[in-house]
C-alpha cells in the first residue's frame, strides 16, 4: 500500500517537473539590454566589442554550417565578416526567450542584415543560448539558419 501511494504521489507531481522555470524579471531585462548592446556593437563594425559578448568557450555556427569555437575564433570570424561586408547593419528584434534554468536561457529571433552579406541572404533566423557566469550573462552558443523559402512552380 505504501508503494502504491508513493507511486501515485510521484505520478501526480510529474507535470510540475516538466514545467519551465520562471525567469527572474531582472535577468530578462538584463538579457534584453545585452542584446541591444550587442546589436549596437555589431552595427559599429567592432569585432572586439562583438566578441566580448561571447563566453570564452562559446561556439558559433553560421548559416552555411561554418563553425567557430571560442571567443578568439569568433572574433577572427567577425573581423573577416566586417572586412568583407563594410557598413553591414543588423536589425534584430529580441524575439522569444525561455529560461532552461536560472542561469541558462534560449532566445529565438528573426534577423535582417542590410545589405545582405556577400553571397548570403539578408534574412536569418538565430537561436542564441545564454549562460550566466559570475553574475554576467554571455552568449554561449549561436546558430544561424536561413528561413526556408517555398519554391515557386
Amino acid at each position: 500500500m505504501r508503494w502504491t501511494v508513493t507511486v501515485m504521489v510521484l505520478l501526480a507531481s510529474l507535470p510540475s517537473w516538466a514545467e519551465q522555470p520562471k525567469g527572474d524579471p531582472a535577468d530578462e531585462k538584463a538579457l534584453r539590454e545585452l542584446h541591444r548592446e550587442f546589436v549596437a556593437a555589431y552595427n559599429k563594425g567592432d569585432p572586439e566589442a562583438v566578441a566580448a559578448f561571447y563566453a570564452p568557450d562559446a561556439d558559433f555556427v553560421g548559416f552555411r554550417g561554418d563553425a567557430y569555437h571560442g571567443r578568439a575564433e569568433i572574433k577572427e570570424r567577425t573581423s573577416n565578416f566586417f572586412a568583407q561586408n563594410k557598413g553591414a547593419k543588423l536589425t534584430s528584434p529580441f524575439g522569444s526567450l525561455r529560461f532552461i534554468t536560472s542561469d541558462v536561457a534560449i532566445a529565438d529571433r528573426g534577423e535582417e542584415l542590410t545589405p545582405a552579406a556577400v553571397g548570403g541572404p539578408s534574412k536569418l533566423q538565430a537561436t542564441v543560448v545564454y549562460v550566466k557566469r559570475d553574475g554576467k550573462w554571455l552568449q554561449a552558443s549561436v546558430r544561424l539558419m536561413v528561413p526556408v523559402q517555398p519554391s515557386i512552380r
